[in-house]
């Protein structure tokens, strides 16, 4: 296991593709995890295997997250114990719907509710709208092959 692996933030870059279910596989559960995959690319449903961690701090807002798989939403002690007070919506807002800058239900700091949003297509928005044309920017960077290079360095960094 590596048991000294406790954060992983690549929030803001142009990682793509679904979220690895071998993600942390080689990292102890009984670790309190930080991991913050927010406002990149990434796409489809949040993988059940993070259901192993008893304690995590998870932010996905801004991908293009179509789901979540609900034993996620029984780990009452993640994202400060939103997920136990809010389920799913501790982890993520449901398409159709957002919470301002967090893209969750939060009771810390200040409560942030998922609001209704018919613009928000996919779970986790901070904004309700259309995502903008830096979207479309990161895109563009995949005929580098960047985005597939840095899925790769992460997977080897936490495999």
């Amino acid at each position: 296991t590596n048991a000294s692996l406790k954060s992983i933030d690549v929030s803001g870059n142009i990682m793509s593709g679904p979220i690895p279910s071998t993600l942390l596989k080689s990292t102890d559960s009984d670790e309190e995890i930080y991991l913050d995959l927010s406002s990149n690319n990434f796409i489809g449903e949040v993988p059940g295997e993070l259901a192993r961690f008893d304690k995590m701090t998870l932010y996905l807002r801004d991908n293009m997250i179509t789901g979540i798989n609900p034993a996620l939403c029984e780990n009452d002690g993640w994202n400060d114990g939103d997920v136990g007070e809010f389920s799913c919506d501790g982890l993520l807002c449901p398409a159709g719907t957002y919470s301002e800058n967090y893209g969750r239900q939060t009771v810390g700091g200040q409560l942030a509710q998922c609001q209704r949003c018919e613009k928000a297509n996919y779970f986790g928005a901070s904004f309700c709208g259309v995502r903008s044309s830096a979207t479309s920017e990161r895109f563009s960077f995949a005929a580098f092959g960047v985005v597939t290079a840095t899925v790769a360095i992460l997977a080897v960094l936490i495999i």
